[in-house]
């Protein structure tokens, strides 16, 4: 009689091969655009797949100068995701539980950030990149950026605008324009200071 011995150990290798395989999470490039900005304001972003939307959230609010003092929600496909408050209902749904590799198919339909809607900022979210699961990327990495964050005074897009507006007209008393809105004489709307933006989105997980 022949005896058929069974390899656990090659089982449970198979097996343990197999759940490695469906834990492998792609990492994304993501492309910030605030809406209605005229020059364009953008960040471009390589995150990994695990990162929630609340720590999303506390990116785009580094890339763009904002204070997190207001209230906040993203669009993904047709789900709205907010802050964990009690206010969480059954149309929106907590951003602190939610990791983005598992909104992937909804990045790609509809992604959108608005920050104190109504009277506030929006920003188009496009997924630019799937990334090879093997691309181990431990933080928030900052690739490019262009033009500078607006100042945290300005409450949404349209006020800046007509700020920048003022601040580009020839008959313009430039220096009493920035002293009205508490900045110096050597602000620069154009200047993004990126090596400082890479430093704050490490500490982002």
């Amino acid at each position: 009689m022949t005896i058929i011995k069974h390899d656990f150990q090659a089982e449970k290798h198979v097996q343990s091969q197999n759940d490695k395989k469906t834990k492998e999470i792609p990492g994304y490039q993501l492309r910030f655009d605030l809406d209605y900005s005229s020059p364009a304001i953008w960040r471009t972003v390589r995150v990994p797949g695990t990162l929630t939307l609340q720590a999303l959230h506390s990116i785009l609010q580094v890339c763009f100068g904002w204070n997190d003092d207001a209230t906040y929600r993203f669009l993904v496909g047709k789900m709205y995701y907010g802050p964990d408050s009690n206010q969480v209902s059954e149309n929106i749904f907590n951003a602190s539980e939610v990791q983005l590799h598992e909104l992937e198919k909804g990045m790609g339909f509809i992604f959108a950030y608005i920050y104190d809607g109504g009277n506030g900022w929006e920003c188009e979210i496009t997924l630019e990149e799937i990334l090879s699961a093997n691309d181990k990327i431990p933080y928030p990495q900052l690739l490019t950026a262009h033009q500078g964050r607006p100042p945290a005074s300005f409450d949404d897009i349209h006020e800046y605008q007509e700020f920048l507006a003022i601040l580009n007209d020839s008959a313009t008393d430039r220096a009493s324009v920035l002293a009205r809105h508490n900045l110096a004489d050597s602000y620069d709307p154009e200047f993004c200071d990126i090596e400082s933006l890479k430093k704050q989105l490490k500490s982002i997980s």
